[in-house]
């Protein structure tokens, strides 16, 4: 078509291949393509405007995908402008379903909504079937960002199915990668599992690496919810290689900040700040805020476990505001509640309860059975460390009754072991004994470290209450094991205060003199990390 200049051929033929790389994931080769076929486009006498709308809409694709939404509003949005002059309906509904993709992206949900309204009104006049699809999973998108996962489930089932009777393998991977993560947001992690892992079967099938990406992301989740933090880091670093080897930055970000979150579980406090500032730097480059307050929350989380609260209060506050610009409920809860601990370790009970009862409101009144039962341990800390013990027990087992039906059995691991410091500060020593073995047991079976080590503290505190040193000094060496593995000094700290009144009580006067002299070095270490921080 070159040699013969016969433009039009060779832009649409250009055209293809763009569309082409983009399907198999060469998003870089795709937008070259896509740019030469605009060029051809628009080097025919007369220009046709028509092939140079459609390619700046399938460059505008490929822009969305890599996380350059404003560069994909610009294309989709010129797109939609030659689609209006020339009358065509069905350019128009798929430039503005791009258009409220890349809105999505930024966070900006009423303009994302509204795009997809219009576009699906038009599609569903000209009974385009599989932009109906489309469109239906960018709204369903939109309502899981805003917390209305109900809402969102309804609408990527109706998608699926659309793209089921149109035999779109492809199109039903990637409803059923939305709903893998919708179903795991309701606590139906074996249900999300199975969608993630018939999407992967899928995509890997057709060639799909973008898809592919997400897909093992989406499991890498999955695993790190479910405790299998080996299988997650697997997923996620499949997941990493692909989102690069597409340079797609934001499935990157994605990859990067999921990863923070399994060091974070496994109580790498400091691997998971790493990880969740390289995440928070993409996103804050391409522009996408429902991430990067996500990335804030996750490292307020892990600021808090290292000790500095201050800081943690801080970027609490940057994700609630951001939150609260985007009307995300379910983030806005979320980081509530870890404000609440916050407040709770800064010595501010009031605050700290007030924020506590705020996301169990947004919770509540947004459906999320799934997260009522974080939220009511939440609450249960913060009135236990209030000096309330007797309602904080109230809350922790309705807590612990919420987290057993969703089959969150971290969380519940986490509850046991605030359900045995509740009993612990009421006195009922043989309570907290047979409450920290149980919260042992299960997050040994889930290879939570820093919940066993709490479970390894509250029983030896118990057994010295019953007079049991020799125990009480078992769990707290086994505590001090886990405690070193992690880093965690501020606990090894801890428990070698625990383990030295007990050898203290056994009358080895040699042995607690030595754990005084290694509490004395960890607080020196403790001091010079705090003067290098600052």
């Amino acid at each position: 078509a070159r040699t013969e200049e016969d433009w039009a051929a060779a832009a649409v033929m250009l055209h293809n291949l763009a569309v082409a790389h983009f399907a198999l994931g060469g998003s870089v080769q795709a937008i070259g393509y896509g740019e030469d076929a605009r060029r051809g486009f628009r080097a025919v006498d007369p220009p046709d405007l028509y092939g140079e709308a459609v390619t700046l809409a399938t460059l505008a694709d490929v822009h969305v995908v890599l996380g350059r939404y404003l560069t994909a509003i610009d294309h989709a949005q010129r797109s939609l402008d030659i689609h209006e002059d020339l009358g065509d309906g069905g350019g128009v509904a798929k430039s503005r379903s791009t258009l409220a993709r890349a809105r999505l992206g930024l966070g900006d949900y009423e303009a994302a909504l509204e795009h997809a309204a219009e576009a699906l009104t038009v599609r569903r006049r000209i009974e385009d079937q599989a932009g109906v699809a489309e469109t239906l999973l960018t709204v369903a998108g939109v309502h899981r960002r805003q917390g209305n996962v109900h809402e969102a489930v309804t609408h990527a089932l109706e998608a699926l199915s659309i793209r089921q009777e149109l035999a779109d393998m492809h199109g039903a991977a990637q409803a059923l990668t939305e709903l893998a993560r919708m179903n795991a947001a309701l606590g139906l992690r074996d249900m999300a599992r199975q969608d993630a892992e018939q999407a992967l079967r899928t995509y890997r099938a057709l060639g799909g690496r973008h898809g592919e990406a997400r897909a093992l992301t989406t499991l890498g989740m999955l695993m790190c919810e479910a405790s299998n933090f080996a299988e997650a880091f697997t997923y996620c670093g499949e997941a990493l290689r692909l989102h690069r080897d597409t340079s797609d930055r934001h499935g990157e970000s994605e990859a990067l900040a999921q990863i923070g979150i399994v060091h974070w579980r496994l109580g790498r406090y400091r691997e998971a700040r790493e990880h969740l500032l390289r995440a928070l730097e993409i996103r804050r480059e391409i522009g996408d805020q429902h991430g990067e307050a996500h990335d804030l929350e996750h490292l307020s989380v892990v600021m808090r476990r290292l000790g500095r609260p201050q800081e943690a209060f801080v970027l609490g506050l940057e994700a609630l505001d951001l939150w609260s610009r985007l009307g995300a409920r379910s983030g806005m809860a979320g980081t509530l509640g870890s404000l609440a601990r916050t407040y709770s370790w800064l010595g501010l009970p009031v605050e700290a309860e007030r924020a506590a009862r705020q996301a169990l409101h947004l919770r509540r009144s947004g459906g999320d059975w799934y997260g009522l039962g974080v939220g009511l341990d939440t609450l249960a800390a913060v009135l236990r460390r209030a000096g309330r013990p007797e309602e904080a027990l109230a809350q922790e087992l309705e807590a612990l009754g919420y987290l057993g039906e969703v089959g969150d059995r971290h969380s519940e691991a986490t509850g046991l072991v605030h359900l045995a410091a509740i009993h612990l500060d009421l006195g009922r020593a043989d309570d907290a004994l047979d409450t920290g073995r149980r919260a042992l047991d299960l997050a040994a079976e889930l290879g939570a470290a820093r919940e066993q080590a709490h479970a390894l503290h509250a029983m030896a505190r118990a057994s010295q209450l019953l007079g049991k040193h020799a125990r009480a000094a078992e769990h707290a060496g086994a505590e001090i094991v886990i405690r070193r593995d992690m880093d965690d000094r501020r606990g090894l700290r801890q428990a070698l205060e625990l383990l030295g009144a007990s050898h203290l009580a056994l009358g080895d006067r040699a042995a607690a003199a030595d754990c005084v002299r290694r509490v004395r070095a960890l607080d020196n270490l403790l001091e010079s990390e705090r003067s290098l921080d600052m």
